[in-house]
């Protein structure tokens, strides 16, 4: 069967951590020592179609999910986070980032409210969305708020847009050293991750083959939709995501339309919740009528990481694993 874990966990954002002097808990200023020094405020960024300006970088900045923290080290703001919320128990399965913000509080693993958020006393939140407050509510509170944009696809809530691209998670990244003032970090790592990327898309088998995305979490099987950033991964590996015409980022087909489905490919997308790949796996085996699919017959299950298929930096090594275990071939 073959299970693809990333031979690295994004070199790119170790190397380039410690040219800023981050290497263990968040300093405070370190990461803000990598600024271009020459940004001027008030600053304007969009934000899912509505401009927001900023008057000065923020200091202190609250995350809600781990997209959030991913895409912030990577800018070189990975210091000016104060607290989190929203990871369900999810992994960042990188040591680097593990390091980075485990001495930061976990205020609420789900999602936060206006109150709980407001008592940590920070100036900015940045993450997937707020269902427990609101960013009208926060600004009240004198608290500003930009979501990744890959809500900008239909958003967890499902709904249309184009779907989200590993250049989006790019994208972002600049955005975010736009934000606090670190383009020149953010510019490096986003030259790095391109340099993988070509890289990458030389390696790409030629053949393409069908592929479906299976995750739990809270306990129900989902899958990812044509909006999901995935979708765009999986093509740079030469897959085809069986729901690509699916409009949201998560969705709940059934399990019919699944085993119907037929994929070259059963991709387990693992440690949503903090689980490992065989718990994944066995979850997924254990649907009624999955034994009958071919990729589960030949063994064609691949395992990729919480981070590998999301918007994240991350995302250039969930493209490697793919690869990688397609290249490999046979059982391992």
């Amino acid at each position: 069967m073959n299970r693809t874990r990333p031979a690295t966990a994004l070199a790119a954002l170790a190397s380039l951590a410690l040219l800023a002097g981050c290497t263990g808990s968040p300093d405070p200023g370190a990461e803000q020592q990598s600024s271009t020094g020459d940004s001027a405020y008030p600053v304007t960024i969009d934000n899912c179609g509505e401009e927001v300006t900023l008057d000065a970088a923020p200091s202190s900045v609250f995350t809600v999910g781990t997209t959030a923290l991913w895409n912030l080290h990577a800018a070189g703001a990975g210091d000016r986070v104060i607290a989190r919320s929203g990871e369900f128990g999810a992994d960042l399965n990188n040591d680097e980032l593990t390091e980075f913000y485990a001495d930061l509080p976990i205020i609420d693993p789900s999602d936060p409210t206006t109150e709980a958020i407001v008592a940590t006393g920070t100036d900015f939140v940045v993450g997937y969305g707020l269902f427990n407050s609101s960013r009208e509510a926060l600004a009240d509170a004198g608290i500003g708020s930009i979501e990744n944009s890959d809500e900008c696809a239909g958003g967890h809530s499902g709904g249309g847009g184009e779907g989200a691209s590993v250049d989006a998670i790019l994208a972002d990244i600049e955005r975010f050293g736009t934000v606090f003032d670190t383009r020149a970090q953010a510019d490096a790592t986003v030259a790095e991750l391109r340099s993988q990327l070509d890289k990458l898309a030389t390696q790409r088998p030629e053949k393409e083959a069908t592929a479906l995305i299976a995750y739990y979490f809270l306990g129900s099987f989902g899958s990812h939709g044509g909006t999901n950033v995935s979708t765009d991964i999986l093509d740079r590996a030469g897959l085809v995501n069986v729901f690509a015409d699916e409009p949201g980022l998560f969705i709940d087909p059934s399990l019919e339309s699944v085993i119907d489905s037929d994929p070259d490919y059963i991709i387990v997308h693992y440690g949503v919740e903090g689980e490992s790949f065989e718990q994944a796996r066995d979850a997924f085996l254990a649907e009624p009528g999955v034994s009958d699919m071919r990729a589960v017959q030949k063994g064609n299950i691949i395992g990729v990481p919480y981070e590998g298929l999301m918007f994240t930096a991350g995302a250039i090594d969930g493209i490697r694993a793919l690869i990688d275990a397609r290249t490999e071939g046979g059982s391992r």
